[in-house]
């Protein structure tokens, strides 16, 4: 059987073929979403997770300075008797 469409002919075989590749890359394009969803909602923890220890290093970064800055006034008091 041939499909006839101004002026081109198209065969049954070629048609089911193509309709084919087209469900194919419907499913494919369904799964590429589904990945980037699951890629994303990766990302946005990553990005809070960051976010968390940046707050750590910060308050660590403070209480090592408040440490440092206690030791050196221990030292100072010492030398200085």
């Amino acid at each position: 059987m041939a499909l006839f469409c101004g002026g081109c002919l198209v065969t049954e075989g070629t048609y089911v073929k193509k309709v084919q590749e087209a469900d194919n890359l419907t499913k494919e394009l369904a799964a590429l979403h589904g990945k980037y969803k699951d890629l994303a909602q990766e990302n946005n923890a990553l990005k809070e997770q960051i976010r968390k220890l940046n707050g750590d290093l910060t308050a660590m970064t403070g209480e090592k300075d408040r440490i440092s800055d206690s030791g050196m006034n221990w030292i100072t008091f010492k030398i200085q008797k």
